[in-house]
């Protein structure tokens, strides 16, 4: 089995590739707003009937 993932190791991984891609600096804090946001954003969608299409995933 792969190695499981929790919160802060996917909030670190995000602050690595905006850091690395984008040459942006973020904070942590600031990492897990977006994560959050995302997450319920997309909570929010499929809990209302819709579907979400990401291109290229």
């Amino acid at each position: 089995m792969k190695e499981e993932i929790i919160k802060p190791g996917i909030v670190r991984r995000i602050i690595e590739r905006v850091e690395n891609d984008n040459g942006l600096v973020i904070s942590s804090e600031t990492a897990d707003i977006i994560l959050i946001a995302f997450l319920e954003t997309v909570a929010d969608i499929l809990s209302e009937g819709d579907s979400i299409k990401l291109k290229g995933y």
